[in-house]
């Protein structure tokens, strides 16, 4: 014990502390480089970990026989990069290679607290989507009269006057507002039960991944650019301290092993920063607030119009509503309640029809015009230029909600998503801070020499 202690203190004695043994200007060169390396390193570090973030959007890469079996044997970790589950080597983004996963937190963390499938109904305003309807389906009626008619009856439908056509098509189309308001009225009676907001979110995102990837961008772009300007500033401010470790142990080692850790801390210090702390808080007297946090106003307006132009649309809404997993249930029940409006349709002549037709006929009809009346009744969701009114009042709720959302959900809606794989972008900077040690001395060991 004695022995180890006079070698560590002869050790220290012999150190040169104050660079007075640096001999000649090459060996100055080289101390005073590796802040400029550290830096050029660290900046290098965050921008090529941007683009591992987002890029390539699809996985590229190689399938390799038999390693999807052996990866479900690997620590989770390893089972974590892309492409690992299903026996490839190569990359895909971290973030697109988790949009479903972004899609339900995004949901859980925030479209869920948003408003309730009923709210989001509400904000469309049904009474104007009910004249819409109106509006597009009318000049379809006698089409639709008579293919229904041509097919349920065509001998009665052949023989029927004029007159008589003119007739019920007259009653059908002066009976529409009624049966459209049934289809809305419906629709928001029942929006809950068949309107999800999770599963459509969720699957949105997994068919759109380069989608993640824009929400990601034009929400964050700001702190994305400066978490890369910090890299070549906390790799600098680091590389000092290392430059002093260099000189005093002066082993081929210390700046590889020095890059490990300034590559590591680089990443999670422009990470810490731009998430933590989620509430203001004082530091030494220094108000430390993360930079994405200050910016919850501004980002919450461009998640919104964001949400509101691509992901929970009128046309998707329709969309989900009619070939959605909840699709037959929605057009089962619409069926049904048409069936006493188009009774009211027929009105007073109900009887007689019944009675010329047969209750059979009549009957099978009806259910046509019902099946017929789904489908078109929903076909105005599709117009484009009156989802684009509707969704200003989607962008409208999402960002007064998003703007009220606790910090912490905030944070947690963009974070989570890729908090788990964090640690890939951290061991990228090691490895390039490591080979950023590595040059450096491979440079200044055969200069020198």
């Amino acid at each position: 014990m004695s022995a180890t202690y006079d070698r560590i203190v002869d050790w220290l004695s012999d150190v040169d502390w104050f660079l007075q043994d640096l001999n000649g200007t090459w060996e100055w060169f080289a101390i005073l480089t590796i802040p400029l390396f550290t830096g050029v390193i660290g900046w290098l570090i965050n921008w090529t970990g941007l683009i591992m973030l987002f890029y390539p959007i699809n996985f590229h890469g190689f399938r390799v026989p038999g390693m999807a079996e052996l990866a479900r044997l690997a620590p989770r970790k390893v089972q974590e990069i892309p492409g690992v589950m299903i026996g490839g080597i190569g990359w895909q983004g971290i973030v697109p290679a988790r949009a479903a996963k972004m899609g339900s937190i995004a949901v859980d963390k925030a479209i869920a607290k948003l408003g309730t499938p009923a709210e989001f109904y509400q904000q469309l305003e049904p009474d104007k989507i009910g004249e819409h309807i109106v509006k597009m389906f009318e000049p379809e009626i006698p089409q639709l009269v008579d293919e229904v008619m041509r097919r349920s009856n065509p001998a009665f439908w052949r023989d029927l006057p004029e007159a008589g056509k003119r007739a019920i098509v007259a009653r059908v189309r002066a009976q529409l507002p009624s049966v459209v308001g049934t289809v809305t009225t419906e629709i928001g009676v029942h929006i809950d039960q068949l309107l999800d907001p999770k599963i459509m979110v969720i699957d949105h995102f997994r068919k759109n991944p380069s989608l993640v990837v824009r929400v990601f961008k034009d929400i964050g772009q700001k702190e994305l650019n400066m978490m890369v300007n910090l890299g070549f500033i906390f790799g600098f401010l680091l590389g000092i301290p290392a430059a002093l470790l260099f000189h005093w142990i002066h082993m081929w080692w210390v700046l590889p092993v020095l890059g490990v850790i300034i590559g590591w801390i680089t990443n999670a210090v422009g990470m810490w920063l731009i998430f933590e702390p989620t509430e203001p808080r004082r530091i030494l007297g220094i108000r430390f607030h993360g930079l994405f946090l200050r910016r919850q106003d501004e980002a919450a307006e461009v998640y919104a119009q964001i949400i509101a132009d691509d992901v929970i649309t009128l046309e998707r809404i329709g969309d989900f509503l009619m070939d959605g997993p909840r699709g037959d249930r929605t057009r089962q029940m619409l069926a049904a309640a048409l069936g006493p409006a188009i009774d009211k349709a027929a009105g007073r002549a109900r009887g007689a029809a019944r009675i010329a037709l047969g209750v059979a006929t009549y009957d099978r009809i009806k259910d046509e015009f019902a099946t017929e009346a789904v489908g078109r009744t929903l076909s105005p969701f599709k117009d484009v230029e009156f989802g684009r009114q509707q969704s200003e009042r989607i962008r409208v709720l999402i960002a007064a909600r998003t703007k009220e959302l606790p910090p912490r959900d905030f944070v947690e809606m963009m974070r989570s998503a890729i908090r788990e794989d964090e640690w890939m972008l951290y061991a990228h900077g090691a490895i390039m801070g490591a080979a950023g040690g590595f040059l450096h001395e491979l440079i200044f060991r055969v200069g020198g020499a």
